[in-house]
């Protein structure tokens, strides 16, 4: 039997030492908890166009750049395995997005994300894609455990 897993996205949008993250709604599986935009893609979709979609939907901002940054294979989130595409993109000015059904949009300065309530894995994930440079491209796996807020995480950095 073959091994499948759900294709989905993960992206980080920055203004200077801010990144946009999206307090999650009572009616999420992790009401309260900050993440990034993202979400599934399409079947025949291609992932940056999925990408721009999702951020579309949950925002209403067209993203003027955006790049691939890492691929991660994630085991047992929510019961779910997956391929993460994740990609970073930068804003000239700074827009915050009116509410939305996934949740409440802020900005969130990178010295304050250890004061937020966010999964495990998205501050060594944010970490590692600031600290890439352009040429870069991370790539890892992440297996959560049934503990709700352990997941360790493994990276490792490839020139692109």
């Amino acid at each position: 039997m073959h091994y499948t897993v759900t294709l989905r996205t993960m992206s980080f949008i920055f203004y200077e030492d801010e990144t946009l993250l999206i307090r999650a709604s009572e009616q999420k599986k992790y009401p309260g908890i900050y993440d990034p935009m993202g979400g599934h893609v399409e079947k025949d979709e291609d992932v940056l166009d999925c990408v721009v979609r999702e951020i579309k939907e949950e925002t209403g901002m067209d993203i003027p750049s955006l790049r691939l940054c890492g691929v991660m294979h994630v085991t047992n989130y929510f019961g779910e395995d997956m391929i993460l595409f994740v990609t970073r993109s930068y804003l000239a000015s700074k827009i915050t997005p009116q509410p939305h059904e996934e949740g409440t949009f802020e900005w969130i300065d990178m010295d304050r994300l250890d004061t937020i309530k966010v999964f495990d894995d998205l501050k060594p994930l944010l970490r590692a894609v600031c600290a890439l440079k352009a040429t870069e491209l991370f790539t890892g796996n992440i297996r959560v455990k049934l503990c709700f807020f352990r997941t360790p995480c493994l990276f490792a950095c490839v020139a692109a």
